[in-house]
């Protein structure tokens, strides 16, 4: 049976509570790619809305906060430049982008089974391992099928483009923990018949890793990940990326990014630490299994660990 109540808001249980609604979706025939994000501060009573477009090699973007209406039940959250609506939680969605250069419209259809992330196994003991884990956010995460339009205007004329493709939507509830936080990263890659999900979190003096794959016949846990590099260009945004994994049968292979377009943020500050921020549309190589997606990647990088990450080989 579906658990239906995961689409919804949950009652905050603590003061750093957050829920996060994420969608992406990459449309390499069309040349559209996006990504948007609804957090949700339930005790801060605010609603932070944020997305980013690439169509032909433009980007577009928007960001707004609103006051939280105290609706834990609601099946649409709107403001000016956003509105996600849950026709039927687990299968279908709505979502509209939105500022004065161009409107998104989009539905969402679940495609596979939604996959609820465990805590990642504590293999090695690790004390600090399972404190952070006993404060981990939860999350669930779907391939979905995306279908709809993009309207905009190219040299004065209107132009409106057809969007057809697949991407990922994901929730997460639960604890804002950052305190010993290195390096957050994470990979949503799209193949013809399944996708990838991987997840590399370092802190403090170990590693929280976890992913899954997701095909028509069901989801298969991936055990362990790890981010090996990330190339930055003179512009200083990812160019080049590299993340390995170990799946539940002990096998393991390498996926090499290679940019299509990236988005250049301000450095992040949580609590007393700054992060260095990189989202980026790419292709990807699944180098042992010779097979090739597209996709999402998001990092989250401490200043003070850039060197490690991004430094020479």
């Amino acid at each position: 049976m579906k658990n239906t109540a995961v689409e919804f808001l949950h009652q905050p249980e603590s003061k750093n509570w957050f829920e996060l609604y994420s969608i992406n979706f990459c449309d390499k025939k069309n040349k559209i790619y996006g990504n948007a994000e609804i957090e949700i501060l339930a005790k801060k009573n605010k609603v932070r809305f944020s997305w980013q477009a690439c169509v032909d090699q433009t980007e577009y973007s928007e960001e707004c906060e609103t006051d939280f209406d105290g609706n834990f039940n609601a099946k649409k959250i709107s403001s000016p430049i956003m509105k996600y609506t849950i026709v039927q939680p687990c299968e279908n969605f709505k979502l509209e982008l939105k500022n004065s250069k161009i409107k998104i419209d989009l539905n969402i259809s679940g495609l596979f089974s939604i996959y609820d992330y465990p805590l990642a196994p504590d293999k090695d003991g690790n004390a600090e391992r399972l404190a952070f884990e006993s404060k981990m956010w939860k999350r669930i995460e779907q391939r979905c099928k995306f279908s709809g339009t993009a309207e905009y205007k190219s040299k004065e004329k209107k132009v409106t483009k057809k969007i057809d493709c697949f991407g990922q939507r994901e929730k997460h509830w639960g604890e804002k923990s950052f305190d010993s936080l290195k390096s957050y990263s994470r990979y949503m890659i799209q193949l013809r018949d399944m996708s990838f999900s991987l997840t590399c979190i370092k802190f403090g003096n170990t590693v929280l890793s976890s992913g899954y794959m997701s095909k028509k016949s069901g989801n298969m846990p991936i055990d362990e990940t790890e981010l090996e590099h990330i190339d930055i260009n003179k512009e200083g945004l990812p160019v080049i990326s590299e993340i390995s994994y170990t799946d539940s049968f002990d096998e393991k292979d390498l996926i090499v990014s290679n940019r299509i377009h990236s988005f250049r943020y301000k450095p992040v500050t949580m609590g007393k630490n700054t992060f260095q921020h990189f989202k980026s549309f790419s292709e990807y190589s699944i180098v042992g299994a010779l097979k090739k997606g597209i996709g999402f990647e998001e990092h989250f990088i401490h200043s003070s660990f850039m060197p490690v990450i991004c430094g020479d080989k």
